[in-house]
């Protein structure tokens, strides 16, 4: 079977099995298996609970260790819809093209806020006290939408729309928060897609590579892909003809290019002010849907976002409006101050008021869920009274 095929049926698969967990948890009452989710990294070193959430966070990162992102290729629930999209794209003639665009920028800024997360849990409770609370556990799908409507439109903008606009694997490539720490971990996986044999430059595994790595110079110029964009997929591997490419053991890319990967391209296929047009509109839909709509759609108003962004981009382009590149020093420093000026105002936008966490801090192993509810039982008070309105608003 061709190895996109088995890929794609794995994905399928777990997507089953999701079901059928939700269709135990809510029709048969068993409720011994919880949430298998890497924001078990806030429970663990936020308050410092060791549940099964925070057991699968340190699974994956061990895995990305020591095999790379293997779990982005072969293990995300979304990862099936998008490739199912992309499938669809390719059956009736169409061929999205992939942007390479800093505007996965956004993915740091929301890597960084899930982090800040943490340091709010210590602000109320203190520094974790570490314990094992396996029953203290939720359903699978307790991070993810429940209404049907914001489901399809999920998986519509996300996987379809703008896959179409930015190719392929783009809520990978611009949207999702875990991408960037697991490729931090994939600088020190010795795994990797290598060169065992002479290439002939036929560049098959460039034009098949789901991530747009450009995998012929890769291979050209360290006989590895260093990219930490690579997912391991294998659809380089199984597009070469020529047997060029393997997953093998060997030198990692700290080893080999002597230095940290990260995931905002070094050249992309627009300016800065169209990378800063991109990356103002995912970020400012991102926190309004946050706002009216909950944490989880922040990543539906981030599609939504650079899907207007792409869409205005074309339509100055087809207006002959021209946005010229001015920006040429020290474009690394702009970079990172970009960054830490969007998360310092996403971080401050999104906090938690000093007097809710006051309110809190009674309870210090108070799960995520009794947390969401607490503060929004404060608000529902605080709005009761026309006095105290504006003094305790929700920030979500």
């Amino acid at each position: 079977m061709d190895v996109n095929k088995k890929r794609l049926s794995v994905l399928f698969l777990i997507n089953i099995l999701i079901v059928v967990h939700i269709i135990l948890w809510y029709k048969f009452g068993y409720q011994r298996v919880g949430t298998f989710s890497l924001n078990g990294v806030v429970s663990l070193f936020g308050i410092g609970l060791l549940n099964s959430a925070a057991v699968f966070f340190i699974f994956v990162v061990f895995m990305t260790v020591f095999f790379g992102r293997l779990f982005c290729g072969w293990g995300c629930h979304f990862a099936f819809f998008q490739d199912l999209a992309l499938k669809i794209f390719h059956k009736v003639g169409i061929n999205p093209h992939i942007i390479y665009s800093k505007a996965s920028i956004i993915q740091y800024v929301f890597l960084l806020k899930t982090l800040t997360a943490i340091c709010e849990f210590w602000l109320i409770y203190g520094y974790p006290q570490f314990h094992a609370g396996f029953s203290d556990t939720q359903v699978m799908t307790a991070d993810l939408p429940r209404n049907p409507v914001i489901i399809a439109l999920f998986i519509l903008f996300d996987a379809f729309l703008l896959i179409y606009l930015m190719g392929s694997r783009a809520f990978c490539r611009y949207v999702c928060p875990w991408a960037p720490m697991l490729a931090f971990f994939d600088n020190f996986s010795f795994w990797r897609i290598r060169r065992v044999s002479e290439c002939t430059g036929c560049m098959s595994c460039t034009r098949n590579c789901t991530m747009g790595i450009r995998v012929h110079e890769e291979i050209a110029q360290h006989n590895a892909v260093v990219n930490t964009n690579c997912i391991r997929c294998l659809a380089c591997k199984n597009s070469c003809t020529n047997g060029t490419l393997d997953y093998r053991w060997g030198l990692n890319v700290i080893s080999i290019t002597r230095r940290i990967r990260w995931l905002i391209p070094q050249q992309g296929n627009y300016s800065w002010y169209c990378d800063f047009l991109l990356i103002f509109c995912g970020l400012i839909t991102a926190y309004y849907t946050q706002k009216w709509l909950g944490s989880f759609q922040t990543f539906l108003g981030a599609a939504w976002g650079l899907c207007f962004g792409v869409f205005m981009i074309r339509l100055m382009e087809s207006r002959h409006i021209p946005v010229s590149e001015t920006i040429q020093p020290k474009r690394r420093f702009l970079a990172v101050g970009l960054i830490t000026l969007s998360t310092l105002v996403w971080c401050w936008a999104t906090s938690t008021p000093p007097d809710i966490r006051l309110l809190l801090r009674g309870n210090r192993f108070l799960d995520l869920v009794e947390y969401d509810k607490a503060i929004a039982t404060y608000n529902q008070a605080m709005n009761a009274f026309p006095s105290n309105q504006g003094s305790g608003l929700l920030l979500r």
